[in-house]
């Protein structure tokens, strides 16, 4: 956990591998470095998973989660959670926006929409809604809407990671713009 202030909460929960079924998952390269990034750019609360461990977006008892939970109820003014994930480069979209298919957004219903028209403004053009909905196994957004705070899985194509082309500022860009909107 990084303190910050506003409410807007970023969280990178496999910014590091992770365990899952007993097999290594690896890590989602460089989401953790783009959350770290983001929070110094904004100010905004920051939650990532430095070492590797138990899957937090697969399972409830760890770590991660209980830190996030407690961190929740110390800052109530924390009312949305970016939960920034990453996807392989053969996805036939460059976002893929996450939100338990209505059940994660109680404030921000028209999220999905506007972090659309934001990253299609900043040059990346194909966003997909629900692929990955966040709605099944134990995943952060559900963990986060259960406490009755909205929650949106931005899984990330690799061509927007750790690029050397410069998409990467396309996406920082973005989530800058997001944050900065909603804090």
């Amino acid at each position: 956990m990084e303190s910050g202030s506003g409410k807007v909460l970023i969280s990178a929960p496999h910014s590091a591998n992770q365990i899952r079924e007993g097999k290594i998952k690896d890590v989602d390269y460089c989401t953790g470095a783009i959350a770290k990034l983001l929070k110094e750019q904004t100010g905004a609360h920051l939650i990532y998973f430095p070492y590797q461990g138990t899957d937090p977006n697969y399972y409830d008892d760890v770590p991660y989660k209980q830190a996030l939970g407690s961190y929740l109820a110390l800052h109530p003014e924390i009312n949305l959670v970016l939960d920034i994930h990453g996807a392989d480069r053969s996805r036939a979209w460059d976002i893929d926006l996450g939100f338990m298919n209505g059940k994660s957004l109680f404030k921000f219903k028209d999220l999905p929409t506007v972090l659309g028209e934001i990253f299609k403004a900043n040059g990346i053009g194909t966003i997909s809604n629900n692929f990955f909905a966040a709605e099944f196994q134990h995943t952060v957004t559900g963990f986060v809407a259960a406490r009755n705070k909205d929650a949106i899985q931005i899984e990330i194509n690799r061509n927007y990671r750790c690029d050397e082309e410069g998409r990467s500022y396309k996406l920082v860009n973005s989530l800058y713009q997001i944050i900065e909107k909603y804090k």
